[in-house]
């Protein structure tokens, strides 16, 4: 007979590396949580520096308010927290961290020495710890704020280790990560460095454009749009990129919900609607949208490394994103514009030495001090944390310093464009945090008014293909067959919405084998413009089509339709739509085909009353423009 199982409490370095199992799945991870508890700690200035993808060393240096001496061992035992102090914290969490977890799991899994004082301290600490075990804590000498340096991640659980990626697979993640909080908190100053070389570096002084230029480069700043609306209880704003610009995937949209970097299906959703008939398949727009509600009406408390949240009101959420992104990809600015294929060299020039000061003065931060009298201080600090590793070893070159700051610069050109076409107009007050630390107000493009068809004035034609047209400050040229797509999809599309599509009836009815035995499944074709009614057990006559398709662009899409509903899924009604839609560009004015000025006019005003005019179905745009000032620079006339 098998002997019983004994029930019996783990040994707690058992515990610990099963609880470190769920927090802690690799480098980037580390990263996440020491970064946010020093945003939590109110720091200003932060240093990221990893090497080999974090694998064998982390260090991040902040200058928050520290850690007292005599708290902490307290803050590495699990469940320790100075965020939350009852249950009712949890329905009002204002902070990045809150369970506890973080600095226990690390510690569990790692070699580690922190290195903290407070302000209000004569000295700090210096604090060693093993496997969660504490080999050494004694005061010492440093600068105010915290220093965490985490060594041989994994070394007590090789199995964990072995299923690490390959270091610049880590790295990557490490960096997207680095950046996506440097972004979310534009107000803090943050340095990112790898195998001793930075790759990037934010200034700290708010401007949320600026810190997404230095983090993403400038390509990625160079079509952004400004994104800004709200409704009660909940707001938005943020940056999103034209439909001129696209990614084969979803890596360049970056969602914040105060402050919190998130994953999110209903933020997602709402990009992917307000884009929907704007791109081409599998093409993806950069978003990075800031979303501030109240707390309340979130839960951040279901995932254990808080990737995830869940609103009260998803279908509310998703709303507001379409709504506010649709309305940025409406303004003028969102015209796919011929000047940014024609590079003005001059002004790349300009652009490239206000980048290089910019980028010098960005990568080589210092913490400062608040008492001016501690200037001696200060330089043995800045030895110590920029100079050289706990360990001793000199973490950087003259050199390869020299060859980052230039890296820095490409990075950072987009801002300068940005400030000399003087496109950070106003200041919007908060930026997407809910704790953003004082004087961290983010300046943000102005949102512009809708676009303006009626200041167009028709000037011809050319090709037969392309009309000209002009405003007061540029040029455009309107691809006809694209804008009466346009203008055909969304008719179709409107007398779909109101259940009054048109009809043709046939001479000869049609009859269908279906095999539904009720009508459920024809109502979003009679809404189409289908005539049909029973005709025996599951065969229905088929008396009239749609008045945008021929019979043999009928009978098609109605075997799709009953294909897909009889395999037991259920066409969504914007997809019914757009096959449907996609199908009627045969009617539309094709290349080539000679317009009266009369025709032309109407086609432009036809355009004007669509709710996407800068995009044909298929997602190509509708017309390009050139600005006034570009096309008088190539005749060198300013």
């Amino acid at each position: 007979m098998e002997g019983k199982k004994m029930i019996r409490i783990l040994d707690k370095r058992v515990s610990d590396k099963i609880a470190a199992g769920e927090v802690i799945e690799r480098p980037a991870s580390i990263v996440k949580e020491l970064m946010e508890n020093a945003v939590d700690a109110g720091a200003d200035k932060i240093a990221v520096e990893i090497r080999k993808g974090g694998k064998t060393y982390i260090r991040i240096t902040d200058n928050g308010c520290g850690i007292p001496f005599e708290e902490t061992e307290t803050a590495f035992l699990r469940h320790a927290t100075s965020k939350i102090t009852s249950e009712e914290d949890l329905d009002a969490l204002d902070t990045l961290g809150f369970r506890g977890e973080a600095l226990a799991s690390i510690a569990a899994v790692s070699r580690m020495t922190m290195i903290t004082k407070t302000r209000e301290a004569r000295t700090g600490c210096r604090l060693s710890l093993a496997g969660g075990t504490v080999s050494e804590k004694k005061a010492t000498g440093c600068p105010d704020g915290t220093t965490m340096i985490v060594h041989d991640l994994f070394y007590n659980t090789p199995a964990r280790a072995k299923f690490l990626r390959s270091d610049a697979a880590e790295t990557n993640t490490i960096t997207a990560l680095v950046r996506s909080l440097a972004v979310a908190y534009p107000g803090i100053a943050v340095r990112m460095t790898s195998n001793d070389k930075i790759l990037f570096a934010t200034h700290g002084r708010g401007d949320q454009l600026a810190a997404l230029s230095a983090c993403f480069g400038a390509k990625a700043g160079s079509h952004l749009l400004p994104v800004e609306a709200s409704i009660p209880g909940m707001k938005v704003h943020g940056y999103v990129s034209g439909t001129g610009e696209s990614h084969a995937s979803r890596k360049e949209q970056i969602f914040f919900v105060n402050g919190r970097v998130v994953e999110s299906r209903p933020i997602e959703r709402g990009v992917a609607k307000a884009y929907a008939d704007k791109l081409f398949a599998g093409r993806y727009p950069a978003a990075y949208l800031f979303l501030t509600i109240d707390p309340a009406a979130i839960d951040v408390n279901i995932h254990p490394n808080k990737k995830e949240i869940r609103f009260d009101d998803d279908k509310a959420v998703t709303a507001l994103i379409r709504d506010a992104v649709r309305r940025a990809l409406a303004v003028k600015d969102a015209v796919p514009d011929l000047s940014d294929v024609l590079p003005d060299p001059e002004k790349s020039s300009r652009i490239q030495d206000a980048m290089q000061t910019e980028a010098s003065e960005a990568a080589s931060f210092r913490f400062e001090d608040p008492d001016p009298g501690q200037k001696q201080r200060r330089r043995v600090h800045e030895t110590n944390v920029f100079g050289r590793a706990a360990d001793g070893e000199r973490v950087g070159s003259a050199a390869s310093e020299q060859m980052a700051l230039q890296e820095a610069a490409a990075a950072l050109r987009q801002a300068a464009r940005a400030e000399e076409d003087n496109t950070l107009e106003e200041n919007v007050g908060e930026t997407g945090s809910a704790r953003m630390p004082a004087g961290t107000a983010s300046p943000a493009k102005k949102v512009d008014a809708p676009f303006d068809f009626a200041a167009l004035t028709l000037r011809g034609t050319i090709f037969d293909t392309y009309l000209l047209a002009q405003d007061q400050d540029s040029f455009y040229m309107i691809d006809q067959h694209a804008a009466h797509e346009r203008i055909n999809y969304e008719h179709i599309m409107e007398g779909i919405a109101q259940r009054k599509g048109a009809s043709q009836i046939m001479l000869a009815p049609t009859l269908l084998e279906a095999g539904f035995a009720d009508d459920d499944w024809t109502e979003p074709l009679c809404a189409m413009g289908y005539v049909m009614d029973a005709f025996g057990p599951g065969t229905w006559r088929v008396r009239g089509i749609p008045a945008f398709m021929d019979e043999t662009m009928a009978r098609e899409f109605l075997t799709e339709y009953i294909e897909v509903a009889q395999e037991g899924e259920e066409m969504e009604m914007r997809t019914i739509i757009d096959r449907a839609a996609l199908r009627a560009c045969k009617a539309s004015v094709k290349a080539n085909d000679v317009l009266h000025p009369e025709e032309a006019r109407r086609l432009l005003d036809d355009l004007a009353r669509c709710e996407n005019p800068f995009h044909c179905p298929h997602g190509r745009p509708t017309f390009v423009r050139m600005r006034r000032r570009d096309i008088e620079k190539r005749f060198k006339r300013v």
